[in-house]
């Protein structure tokens, strides 16, 4: 996602956020060498997207890793899921516009809301068997979750430090595979003595619909770029204005037919194929106390292999001698 910003001496121009330490304000000497607080520091800025990753795609990561959601019945979850990620990749491309025009901390909370309703779905569903809230939820997941996704990333790229980014980013990807943890510790604690085939405990969800619902208002704990100061004095450069419609989509079209964009594109198709497969696995040929087991450790090796990643984009050789430039 663009945050874009309006060049006042002429027509609009949109310009991505500053990832790098050099903003206009060293450019202009006006940087601010008081030491900011750290409410508005880049660090609190991260932890605040990491909790909120952590309550809403975390949680729903580990009723995912259960094995089509803790269900019984594969057909129903993989059909759901579909749909949430239809009405998600849509959402995705609006999430720039509904960025610029209520900002960073509104669009983060408002991204949590379909995530409980997801949950409840499967809850009603394995209480009653109920379908229609299951397919209600994944709608709401899927317009919610784009906003989400395309915002949280902005957040975690975007405001950190250049030399501190990819522990940022680890941060962030550690809370929310702590989601993981937690969810898949939960079910394990609730299931361990379920040695059959079929759904997870009701009591599960109870504890998945909770932990979601604080998403929304720990979205609101989060700062807007312009209010965020980083450690070097330097603050965030943000749009000052509007931008038009076509102005925003030209700039998307720019990223996404940038040469880095369409290197990745293979790797995003297969993290999305991925994920429909092992639930669809668990679900089928694995017990109830299996797939708790498989959804917790998961998480656990994948929290390791976050940090390793992490600290070795931050390995000094890697951005001076590459020139790392997230602009381009």
């Amino acid at each position: 996602m663009s945050v874009a910003m309006v060049n006042t001496k002429g027509p609009a121009e949109v310009l991505p956020l500053k990832t790098d330490a050099l903003t206009n304000d060293q450019e202009a000497g006006t940087v601010d060498k008081a030491k900011p607080s750290f409410f508005r520091s880049t660090l609190f800025q991260i932890l605040v997207v990491g909790l909120c990753a952590f309550c809403a795609p975390g949680i729903w990561s580990a009723m995912n890793g259960l094995g089509v959601g803790g269900s019984q019945s594969p057909n129903l979850i993989n059909s759901a899921n579909a749909l949430l990620y239809a009405f998600m990749t849509v959402t995705c491309f609006a999430g720039p516009w509904v960025t610029n025009a209520i900002g960073f901390r509104y669009t983060l909370s408002l991204g949590s809301i379909g995530y409980p309703l997801y949950a409840a779905g499967l809850y009603l569903n394995n209480r009653t068997g109920a379908t229609w809230l299951v397919y209600f939820g994944s709608v709401a997941c899927g317009i919610s979750a784009g906003l989400f996704w395309s915002v949280e990333g902005a957040i975690a790229t975007g405001y950190p430090e250049q030399q501190k980014r990819g522990r940022y980013i680890a941060t962030w990807f550690t809370f929310r595979n702590f989601g993981n943890i937690i969810g898949g510790a939960i079910s394990l604690s609730l299931n361990h003595a379920d040695n059959k085939r079929g759904k997870i405990g009701y009591e599960a969800y109870q504890a998945f619909i909770a932990i979601q619902c604080l998403g929304l208002l720990f979205g609101l704990l989060l700062s807007n770029p312009d209010k965020v100061q980083r450690d070097d004095g330097t603050w965030i450069q943000t749009s000052k204005g509007s931008i038009h419609w076509q102005t925003e989509l030209r700039a998307m079209w720019k990223h996404l037919s940038s040469k880095s964009i369409l290197l990745l594109t293979p790797l995003f198709w297969y993290f999305g194929w991925i994920q429909a497969y092992p639930g669809t696995y668990l679900a089928t040929y694995f017990t109830v106390r299996s797939r708790a087991l498989a959804s917790l450790l998961s998480a656990i090796v994948g929290t390791l292999a976050t940090w390793l990643a992490g600290s070795l984009v931050d390995v000094p050789w890697r951005y001076m001698d590459m020139g790392r430039d997230y602009t381009e």
